[in-house]
């Protein structure tokens, strides 16, 4: 059996390094290679490329390694070079005819000359957010990356960097803040600032400029930069949150938002839409152009219906769109107060001028404390239930005021019956002020509520028992002349004493009043029998003593003139009582009719004795006319006998 006897060999390191080399460095790296069994020699030794430039170059070597021992190899770099990159990288093969073989990696890091990277472009944006006109330019700076690429010191200077385009619409860049030199290491970037000028009336648009950077040997870039100009907006809008405070129901209220361009370089459109609320609320433009720097205004006004809650605080809301700049919110509220307040309180505080005022004391107590009461209802959170009374209370005292400042001008006036209506109105005012004062839940409302309802029985008291003396004595004055005034005034007394609580004095004055009433009626049927009698007795003399001609009573038989002239002077007699009567019941009414038959009465007894004298005279005229026809005719009867008896005796002497 033969014997075997093999050999291998071995590289160390595995990799070599030639770390940072420089373009004309010639850096060596030795590479040991070892037979590692010792059993024999490694055979033809040979060292070949695998891949890899040329730059490095392998030193002698021997071609046997003998068993178990090593030999080194120095790997060269060649001086003249031109790297592209920095790291390089080579693989050799060693190889051996008996022992096998092995690799070796080299890897370098290769200085690179200065070389001026790619510079990238740059977008400047500028926003004109100032006042026209408060600035004279608007500036922006730049930062332009120069990088060195290679590894050596890039030289750049001030010159390097050169303007080859230049922005329209007057835009420049400054390049004095750039240093005079400029060292770039290698690998290293520098920031250059440069900065961009645009005038403040700057048309908006889009403009360009370019830069050139020239670095010689190490080559040139330029960089394109693109100027945004953009005109700010700024908008005021005044006041985001509105309170209208009080608005009565049924009244409108109006309030101004005012709307500004501030900047002053572009109109801008506003867009208003309401997101909550009622539909009380109305608004004026629901969008709008504000022209740029000028001022606009929309007014909002609320108008509350009759659905609306006295004393409750509504809301709304209104987004606001505003071109370029967004959405902002108005925020309205508004308490609702009872219809008419603010006239309540107005016709209040004018009672302060009138004649009442002056007279008694208590009616400033009451003002007073109407207004409080109603200046307190509006500046606290009154309950809605409370709102039902705080207006009952405050119309209440508008009206008994009222009532009895006008009672008290017609008592001045002697008007004391129509005033009597205005006291018992005030009366019915003041039991409105008592319910709804009490019922107030309020403490403070409550309080002036409660003083105006006893300041208001002090002079109802005061007034009401005044009128109550006034009317008791007019009822005995006038028992002689006037019944039913005398009644009335009864009658009123007793409804005074009724409000002033005192019984006794009510029933006696209601029971006076009712026996002047029976007093009344007993009058005014003997007044109206007295009427019917005499019309009766004048409708029996027409038809029994005159003659009906023509549908008109003639008293033409003087032989009835006593009888006719009695009956009327019987049928005056009747009016006269009858009228008499009348005024004693104070119906004056009757009594203007029963005076006005009476006259008509005297008015037919005159006419009807002028056409009786008219006729008496025809009948003495148709009397002498007769008698003188039959003298004239016995006057002729004799002178006719006498000529006949003269006749006969010529006659009888002819004969002779």
């Amino acid at each position: 059996m033969a014997l075997l006897i093999i050999t291998s060999i071995k590289v160390t390191p595995s990799t070599l390094s030639f770390g940072r080399v420089g373009r004309t460095q010639t850096p060596t790296e030795t590479l040991t290679i070892k037979e590692t069994l010792g059993y024999k020699s490694a055979e033809n030794i040979q060292i070949t490329k695998i891949s890899g430039n040329n730059w490095i170059n392998v030193g002698s070597y021997p071609s046997t390694i003998p068993a178990g021992g090593s030999i080194n190899v120095d790997f060269t770099m060649i001086e003249s070079k031109n790297p592209d990159y920095n790291n390089y990288t080579w693989k050799y093969q060693i190889s051996s005819s008996n022992a096998g073989s092995a690799e070796v990696t080299i890897n370098a890091y290769l200085l690179l000359p200065a070389k001026l990277g790619d510079i990238p472009n740059f977008e400047v944006s500028f926003l004109f957010n100032k006042p026209k006109g408060t600035v004279s330019r608007y500036r922006n700076n730049v930062y332009i990356k120069l990088k060195n690429i290679g590894d050596e010191t890039l030289n750049l200077s001030s010159y390097s960097l050169k303007i080859i385009k230049v922005p329209s619409g007057g835009i420049y860049f400054d390049v004095s803040n750039i240093p005079s030199t400029i060292t770039i290491q290698g690998k290293e970037t520098k920031e250059v600032k440069l900065t961009v000028n645009a005038p403040y009336d700057t048309p908006e648009g889009i403009y360009n400029g370019k830069i050139l950077v020239d670095a010689g040997s190490a080559g040139s870039d330029y960089s394109e930069i693109t100027i945004k100009i953009e005109w700010g907006v700024e908008v005021s809008i005044s006041p985001l949150k509105i309170d209208f405070e009080s608005v009565e129901v049924k009244k409108s209220k109006s309030k101004a938002v005012h709307i500004q361009e501030l900047i002053g370089y572009k109109s801008v459109k506003v867009d208003l839409s309401k997101i909550s609320g009622g539909g009380w609320l109305d608004i004026s433009k629901t969008s709008l152009i504000v022209p740029a720097g000028k001022s606009t205004k929309i007014d909002l006004t609320l108008a509350p219906r009759g659905d609306a809650i006295p004393g409750k605080t509504y809301k709304w809301k209104y987004y606001v769109k505003i071109q370029y700049i967004g959405t902002k919110i108005i925020e309205v509220s508004a308490k609702i107060l009872p219809i008419d307040l603010t006239e309540l309180k107005n016709n209040i505080q004018n009672m302060r001028r009138t004649p009442i005022n002056k007279k008694y004391t208590e009616v400033e107590n009451i003002i007073s404390n109407s207004a409080d009461m109603l200046y307190q209802s509006e500046k606290r959170p009154i309950s809605t239930e409370d709102w039902k009374h705080v207006p009952q209370v405050g119309s209440g005292v508008s009206l008994l005021l009222n009532s009895l400042n006008d009672a008290e001008v017609l008592i001045d006036n002697g008007e004391h019956n129509n005033a009597f209506k205005e006291i018992v109105m005030a009366s019915v005012s003041s039991e409105i002020i008592k319910v709804h004062a009490n019922l107030i839940s309020d403490k403070e409302v409550r309080k002036y509520a409660v003083a105006i309802q006893q300041n208001t029985k002090s002079l109802m008291n005061t007034i009401q028992t005044n009128s109550a003396i006034y009317f008791e004595k007019e009822a005995i004055l006038k028992q002689s002349e006037n019944l039913i005034e005398s009644e009335k005034a009864y009658r009123n007394a007793a409804t005074l004493f009724h409000l002033l609580g005192n019984t006794e004095k009510e029933l006696k004055y209601k029971n006076k009043a009712y026996r002047m009433l029976i007093e009344h009626d007993k009058l005014v049927e003997e007044a109206n029998n007295g009427r019917i009698k005499a019309a009766h007795l004048i409708n029996n003399i027409k038809e029994s003593e005159m003659i009906n001609i023509l549908g008109k009573s003639l008293l033409l038989n003087p032989f009835n003139y006593d009888t006719t002239i009695e009956g009327y002077n019987t049928a005056k007699s009747m009016y006269t009582n009858a009228s008499r009567q009348y005024i004693l019941a104070g119906e004056l009414l009757l009594n203007k009719d029963t005076e006005e038959e009476l006259k008509s009465l005297e008015n037919s007894m005159r006419s009807i004795l002028i056409i009786f004298y008219f006729a008496c005279v025809f009948y003495a005229i148709i009397f002498v006319y007769s008698i003188k026809r039959i003298i004239i005719g016995m006057m002729d009867y004799w002178n006719d006998i006498n000529e006949k008896d003269l006749g006969n005796y010529l006659g009888v002497r002819g004969k002779v």
